[in-house]
């Protein structure tokens, strides 16, 4: 055979053919972007309440608060009724003893004056009576402690009731009155300077508006030898004194 000859020209197109079968699908693409996000659809209806539920248990108690504030003072209240008198309270301690009062006025002259000196040993006593022996006077001589010398005063007789009977003793220092009353042992110590001293002891009886003196004592203590007191003893009015 001989070789091929050349290419002739292109025929005319021919008519279309028949539509082939579908071919198989291809594989899926990759996903696009998203969209843009949509405009919020309208709300819808609220739904019903729900049932409640269980109590729950009581939480711990929690640390307290600080305090507040004090709030302003309330008005006063009206003053309440005066209440029931109590009971009296006990008495008082007694309180110091006042000054001396002046001087009396003189009494009258008694029915006249005797004089008589007494020694009275270291340690032991006299005593005088007055006249009526009422009441009884003791002087100590440095006797148990009583002092280097003293006077007390007892009442001898259930007339005197401490209101009645009554002895003023004065001296350079003032004046001092014991009201003496029966049976009550040795009353109103009187404790006199020790050396040579001087002291008048008046015994009044009745009543504080008409004292009457019964007896007055002048005494004058003269120191003796061995702590002896020497006793020179003027009395007016009656009694009688002795040494013990």
């Amino acid at each position: 055979m001989g070789p091929a000859g050349p290419i002739g020209p292109q025929g005319q197109k021919g008519d279309k053919g028949d539509k082939g079968d579908t071919g198989a699908t291809g594989a899926t693409g990759p996903m696009g972007a998203p969209g843009a996000t949509g405009a919020t659809g309208a709300q819808g209806p609220q739904g019903l309440t729900g049932a409640t539920g269980a109590t729950g248990p009581q939480g711990a108690i929690g640390p307290q608060g600080n305090t507040g504030a004090t709030g302003a003072q309330g008005p006063q209240g009206n003053t309440g009724a005066t209440g029931a008198q109590g009971p009296a309270g006990l008495q008082g301690a007694q309180g110091p003893q006042g000054a001396t009062g002046a001087t009396g006025a003189t009494g009258p002259a008694g029915p006249g004056s005797v004089g008589a000196w007494y020694v009275i040993p270291n340690g032991r006593w006299m005593s005088m009576f007055t006249a009526n022996n009422h009441v009884e006077g003791v002087i100590y001589c440095n006797y148990s402690g009583q002092g280097t010398w003293a006077v007390q005063w007892w009442g001898n007789n259930a007339a005197i009731n401490g209101n009645n009977v009554g002895i003023i003793q004065q001296d350079g220092g003032g004046m001092t009155q014991t009201n003496v009353v029966y049976n009550g042992g040795g009353q109103g110590q009187f404790n006199l300077s020790s050396g040579l001293y001087h002291v008048t002891m008046t015994h009044l009886e009745g009543t504080s508006a008409a004292p009457q003196i019964f007896t007055r004592w002048d005494i004058t203590q003269v120191p003796q030898a061995g702590g002896a007191c020497g006793i020179m003893l003027y009395t007016s009015g009656g009694g009688t004194a002795a040494v013990h």
